[in-house]
């Protein structure tokens, strides 16, 4: 029962940062073989990307949150024109 409980408020817990990349490397691998549906994995993953580091950016002006938005915000204009396009 204690584990449980120190997991729970441990800092380890997953971040949402984990869930762009497995959707990104699959948007990509999608994208390299031409299937479908691959440019709207990575944008999807810029999204969630965006999503939770550009606030962090914001809020602590550290570097690592400040890369990590500038990427997804060149995912978000790459990506979204690429989307763009197939409409």
């Amino acid at each position: 029962m204690s584990l449980q409980c120190e997991w729970r408020n441990a800092s380890c817990c997953p971040d949402i940062n984990h869930c762009a990349h497995p959707l990104d490397a699959l948007g990509g691998y999608r994208i390299q073989n031409g299937e479908p549906y691959g440019v709207e994995l990575s944008l999807l993953a810029s999204v969630v990307l965006g999503g939770s580091s550009i606030p962090r950016a914001i809020r602590l002006q550290k570097p690592v949150p400040i890369l990590l938005s500038i990427l997804a915000t060149y995912g978000l204009y790459t990506f979204g024109d690429a989307f763009r396009r197939t409409l």
